[in-house]
């Protein structure tokens, strides 16, 4: 039997994981289908169509938030939703775990290997089970749900958080 996927999933199409992940993520938190994330979050970050954004739009640079955290930030504002987007490369459960309590969140996993085994991958992670240390994961190539183990971690390259501020 196939589970419907969310209403809220983007699919990827071409080198868009992260963007596609942060669409949905923004689509989950209460974003509406009327305006064109991707298209905001292209124009908003060094893209390149045929290899994605570039590595530097992940890092702070000169005391600034990253690049994706303001594209994030400001497409949410254009779709009439107020969020708070941080990319961290060391990311606690604790920490995670903190952002998922006290407000509504999801994190975009960026993985050196993503839980269906791709390299070099984005998924969104949207609901947390606490006890047992488990992130619910969607995958925007094919939308498959899967629970992933945080004691993982070490195959997450870095996290961006997505709160409603």
């Amino acid at each position: 039997m196939n589970t419907p996927k969310p209403s809220w999933l983007v699919y990827n199409y071409g080198p868009r994981c992260t963007l596609v992940s942060a669409a949905s993520g923004l689509k989950f938190l209460g974003c509406h289908d009327d305006i064109d994330l991707i298209k905001i979050l292209e124009d908003r970050l060094d893209f390149h169509p045929r290899f994605g954004p570039s590595a530097l739009n992940y890092i702070s640079l000169g005391g600034y938030p990253p690049k994706l955290d303001q594209a994030i930030e400001t497409a949410g504002f254009k779709a009439n939703l107020k969020v708070r987007a941080k990319t961290r490369f060391n990311t606690s459960f604790t920490s995670l775990t903190t952002n998922f309590i006290n407000t509504k969140s999801v994190a975009i996993l960026n993985c050196i290997v993503a839980p269906g085994g791709k390299f070099n991958h984005s998924v969104l992670a949207y609901e947390l089970d606490i006890n047992h240390r488990i992130l619910t994961t969607i995958d925007p190539n094919n939308g498959i749900i899967t629970a992933y183990q945080w004691r993982n971690l070490n195959l997450i390259a870095c996290i961006t958080l997505i709160s409603l501020a």
